[in-house]
This record gives structure tokens, sequence and C-alpha cells, in this order.
């Protein structure tokens, strides 16, 4: 079974004030239809080089699927010193040919779990002239089954201000508290993942993958979080921190180790624990692409040939209509650009 254990590791190094989050990446993206039919698409994607590194979402890269790709590293440092990466790429899809739905290549095993925008374009002759109607869908992420505890929490004021406070102003009964709050956030997330499981398995074996989900609850319950807390009353030093970080993935270890435990005696055959491991690692994959979708920006540019006609964007900047979204538009909910645009006949 795929471990999913960055989400404890990391809120525990939040508390403690050691986790560097990555910079929000800024998307720019172009759309350019030709009055033929074909489409030219471009993008700009600025960030940190944590941005780049490649587990999370997929990004256009050189040679993969037709993308054309340079990257350079501007001098100046951002506000947290990180140095600043610019990737710039470059697509024409000739008349006709499907549009790219990813970054990735058709055949890439990862392109089901990373962000789809499937884009459509239809090229009308009418009466008048020739209508061009441009659809691109960027398509939901599930976000609430991962986030519902956690803001449950954070709309009580008493939780909510444990979640949110450094662990160092908090008193040792306090960080006991907030300790429990993440251990309780950190299950639910984790039992998203057995449920993709049983669900994998099917009706019939439901009650065999409920004890791997009994089995999380509970090593949670009885996790014992004084060695954490004690580590996070003490002054900051490497030592301390290396020690924290440690524990918290022994945490995880442990939760991994007791759900294949429970897995392996559950008397599921070798084919269905396939299954259950298989949708458990792929419900990983992709909440791992979602959180690393969740604080990056948009700009979407379409030109259109033509005159504009309709559409459902932000504002116009001459021929071109421009949206501009963060990630919150694309959790648990489908963001959709529409345009239409016509090349009217002479004395039309």
């Amino acid at each position: 079974m795929e471990r999913m254990c960055g989400i404890w590791v990391g809120r525990v190094a939040v508390a403690a004030g050691l986790l560097v989050m990555a910079g929000c990446l800024e998307r720019r993206e172009t759309i350019r239809v030709q009055p033929d039919g074909a489409v030219m698409f471009s993008g700009e994607f600025v960030g940190d080089p944590a941005d780049f590194r490649g587990d999370g979402d997929a990004l256009p890269e050189a040679g993969v699927a037709g993308w054309a790709v340079s990257q350079v590293e501007d001098k100046d440092k951002d506000k947290d010193g990180k140095p600043r990466i610019t990737r710039t790429a470059s697509l024409t899809v000739p008349p006709g040919r499907p549009l790219p739905s990813t970054y990735l290549a058709v055949e890439d095993p990862r392109a089901s779990i990373v962000l789809q925008f499937p884009t459509e374009l239809l090229a009308e002759r009418r009466a008048d002239g020739t209508y061009y109607q441009l659809r691109r869908v960027y398509q939901r992420r599930a976000d609430a089954p991962y986030t519902y505890e956690q803001r449950r929490l954070e709309n009580n004021p008493s939780s909510k201000r444990l979640l949110t406070a450094d662990a160092d102003t908090l008193t040792d009964m306090e960080r006991s508290e907030l300790l429990a709050l993440m251990k309780k956030v950190e299950l639910s997330k984790q039992l998203q993942g057995v449920m993709a499981g049983i669900r994998a398995i099917g009706l019939g074996a439901q009650d065999r993958g409920l004890s791997v989900y009994a089995a999380a609850e509970r090593y949670v319950a009885g996790y014992d979080t004084a060695p954490i807390a004690a580590l996070l009353s003490q002054p900051k030093s490497e030592q301390r921190d290396t020690s924290i970080v440690q524990v918290a993935e022994d945490f995880t270890n442990g939760l991994h180790g007791a759900m294949m435990k429970a897995l392996e005696s559950s008397g599921l055959s070798a084919e269905q624990r396939g299954l259950f491991k298989a949708a458990v690692r792929l419900e990983h994959d992709r909440r791992a692409v979602t959180e690393d979708l969740s604080d990056e920006r948009w700009e979407v540019r379409v030109e259109m040939p033509g005159e504009v006609i309709g559409h459902n964007g932000g504002r116009t900047e001459g021929s071109a209509v421009v949206w501009e979204f963060e990630a919150l538009a694309i959790m648990d909910r489908d963001q959709e650009i529409l345009v239409s645009s016509v090349v009217r006949d002479p004395g039309r």
C-alpha cells in the first residue's frame, strides 16, 4: 500500500516552524486561433525550483507531446530569497487535429491524475460568415473529502486558534490539544485512500476492507503525541528540528504498517489486495497533484479570428479575452472558458 504520509510530517513541521513552502506558481497561458482552424498554444510558468521538481502537476517538457520548451533562472531572488525560474512553452496544432487536454503525452500513465483541460474548437460556415466556438474546461479536483475535517475545525473558534498558532506560543496543554486535532485531520485524509481501496474491491468484500479502515482508526487513536509535544516545547535547534521530523515520520510509518498488517490478515485474496493497494496508490497520487495545484494562479488569454461576439471572460484587451483565477476555482468545480467569434463575409 502506498504511504500517504507527507501530510502529517508537513503539518508537524509547520507547527514547529520548520517547513518552507513552495512558492505560488503563476501560469500565463495563451491560445491563438487562426482563421484556418490551426491553434497556437503558448505558456509562461513562473515559480521557484520546488515548483519544477516534477513530482506534482504536469508542466510542458521539451520534446513531450510536441511542446517546445525553454527555461531560465532569474538573477533576482524572490522575497523569501529563492531563485525564480521562468519556463516558456509553445505548441501549434494543425487544423482538424485533436487539441491537448494535459501537458503529457496521451499514453503517459500519469495523464489520468494530472490537471485536465480538454479544449475544443468548432469552425462553422453560416450564411453571413465563419463562426468560431472555443471551449476549454479546467476540470475539477476533488478537494472536499480531504479538507472537510480541517474546515470543520477551522469553523470552531477554539480549534481554529490552535491550528493557526505557532506551537511555541502555546501552553503544554494547548500543544497536546493541537496535536490531537492534527491527528484527527490526518486520519480523515488517510481514510480517503482506504475508502478508494474499499470501492475497488467491491461491495461483497466491503467488510474485509473496513478492517483496514478500523485498523487506521485504532492506530491513530492510540498514538501517543507526548514526545512530539515535548519537542515542540523546546527552544529551536537543529537537533530538535531533526528529532521532530523523525518522530513525525515514525508516526506515518507506523500507520502504514498497521494498515498493511490489517490488509494482509483481512481474508482478501491476493488479487483483491492488489486492487486495494493500487486504488490507494492512485488516490494518493491524485491528491498529491491537487495539493501541488492548491496555491497556483492562472491568467488565460484567448485570441480569436475576426470579431468576438460572446465570452464568459473577466475582461478584454483588444482582440483578446482574459480570464484570471486561482486554484480555488478548480476545487470541486469546473472552470470553463467560453469564447465565440465570427469572420464576416465582405459586405455583411
